[in-house]
């Protein structure tokens, strides 16, 4: 998906990570499994019943967190990344998190998914959704997602 995101952005020459370096570096945690109904696109997926969460500890060595999120139970194909490391702001004496990419596969656009990564990011770091900010001199199409958390 990395890649994939690169290519969106027009900056896939950019791309030096490798499986190998992100298995190294990153730790990987799985939103809950979503169904979204077709057609469906005001609509956050529901997390499915079933589904067995993942989250694998940030470390030394591993200093950022890879939230991957799943269609379906299978665990087959992601549609989704949420990519974040934890900040310390010294002008507020707060931890924060950084989140460094937010990508949605093209074909599973519109129908919640960057909704349903940013509210379980949310969950996991322990902090509202409404705290969650971005830069506003960047130009992004998931900023609508923040003004609407």
């Amino acid at each position: 998906m990395i890649r994939e995101l690169a290519d969106y952005e027009k900056a896939l020459e950019s791309v030096g990570a490798t499986e190998s370096s992100l298995l190294e570096t990153l730790s990987f945690a799985t939103a809950p499994t979503t169904h979204a109904p077709p057609g469906a696109s005001t609509q956050t997926p529901a997390p499915h019943p079933a589904d067995e969460e993942i989250l694998e500890p940030i470390s030394d060595r591993k200093t950022a967190r890879a939230l991957l999120l799943f269609e379906d139970e299978t665990r087959g194909r992601p549609v989704g990344l949420a990519l974040y490391y934890f900040t310390y702001s010294t002008w507020t004496g707060r931890p924060g998190i950084y989140l460094e990419d937010l990508f949605v596969r093209p074909e599973f656009r519109g129908r919640g998914y960057g909704r349903a990564l940013l509210r379980r990011l949310a969950q996991l770091v322990g902090i509202s959704l409404a705290l969650l900010s971005h830069d506003t001199r960047v130009k992004i199409p998931c900023t609508s997602l923040l003004q609407e958390a």
